[in-house]
């Protein structure tokens, strides 16, 4: 056995898996992902300059369940992607995140109930003003819990793009139907 792959083995030997019975399983994703060149991602949810965006209802091979992350197989490649659970550990276990992501039946059916507009700009990982909360958590996925206090908030969590999408920084403010909007722009629930 190689040096580094029983290295890798000890190192995880007294990790467990936070959920056994995903792996192997499919799944569809819940919303756009946005992954590092490296492959790697977490519940953070940046968008990256150099990396892969996995579109809403992507499905998805579990390939790996480890103590807070999966390493999925997109349906149609063969490079493994590994989402981590790392900000939000203190409003969601590891487990109901990760129920959050990974879904049993595909959503991008839902993308059809939608603007051409805004359907659109979902489809790219792009808001426009005027989108609802959900429209954008379709298109960005769901904000960094460390920094948002959950979905049914008053507060608002700036979702700022890293360097793909320089314009579309968003507030995500979860009181009002509305929850996007340009970084700069007036507030549309007032």
């Amino acid at each position: 056995m190689a040096p580094l792959a029983a290295f890798t083995l000890a190192l995880g030997a007294g990790c467990s898996a936070f959920h056994p019975a995903l792996e192997g399983q499919e799944r569809f994703l819940c919303c756009n992902l946005f992954f590092n060149r490296d492959r790697d991602a977490t519940d953070a949810n940046y968008v990256y300059t150099s990396g892969r965006m996995l579109p809403v209802g992507t499905a998805v091979h579990v390939r790996e369940v480890g103590s807070s992350y999966v390493g999925l197989q997109p349906s149609e490649g063969t490079a493994i992607v590994y989402l981590e659970h790392v900000y939000g550990r203190d409003d969601l276990t590891t487990r109901e995140y990760f129920d959050r992501i990974l879904l049993t039946s595909d959503p991008a059916p839902a993308l059809q109930q939608l603007s051409a507009e805004v359907a659109a700009a979902v489809r790219v990982g792009h808001v426009i003003r005027g989108m609802t909360r959900d429209e954008v958590l379709l298109a960005r996925g769901y904000p960094p819990g460390h920094q948002t206090p959950g979905l049914s908030a008053a507060e608002c969590h700036r979702s700022p793009a890293r360097g793909r999408l320089p314009h579309d920084s968003v507030d995500i403010c979860m009181h009002h139907p509305y929850a996007c909007m340009h970084e700069g722009a007036d507030d549309p629930g007032s």
